[in-house]
């Protein structure tokens, strides 16, 4: 797998937070068949799986908790976008980017309030926007939007 360069994360800004919360369980036989993994949060196991198999960065924002991994694949670099809820006991959206012959290299994440960032990736002359929607309703899920991608201006 390619080695993945230094992430650029700037401080996001208030209540956006970056945390060290949890942790990726070691994988086992069910994290290769589906290249997920289990989650520990203090040393915890928790109930509920993520995909990927490195965990890059985490936050905490007011709608939940946001995960960022790398998948496992010898050839090709995925990245995932995982939304918990704000309790950490379930996974409310999770989105990939990269995949065959179209590897995803995080460069750098960027938070420009509470519900919206951006996230750049090695050798993609493009930018992909992120959105966590709110729940309209009461026990409405959320949703983790991601934009078609914006090509970066050249020159």
């Amino acid at each position: 797998m390619p080695e993945s360069p230094e992430i650029e994360i700037p401080d996001p800004p208030p209540p956006v937070r970056r945390v060290e919360r949890f942790a990726l369980a070691p994988a086992d036989a069910a994290s290769a068949r589906d290249d997920t993994c289990a989650l520990l949060d203090g040393g915890i196991a928790l109930p509920l799986r993520v995909p990927g198999a490195t965990l890059l960065a985490q936050f905490e924002a007011p709608d939940g908790f946001l995960l960022v991994t790398e998948g496992d694949d010898p050839f090709e670099v995925t990245t995932f976008f995982t939304l918990l809820d704000p309790d950490a006991r379930s996974v409310v959206c999770s989105r990939m980017l990269g995949g065959w012959y179209n590897s995803a290299i995080l460069h750098r994440l960027h938070w420009h309030d509470a519900r919206r960032f951006t996230a750049r990736f090695e050798q993609v002359p493009r930018r992909f926007e992120f959105a966590i929607l709110g729940a309209p309703l009461p026990r409405a899920a959320r949703l983790l939007w991601v934009s078609r991608p914006v090509r970066e201006a050249v020159g």
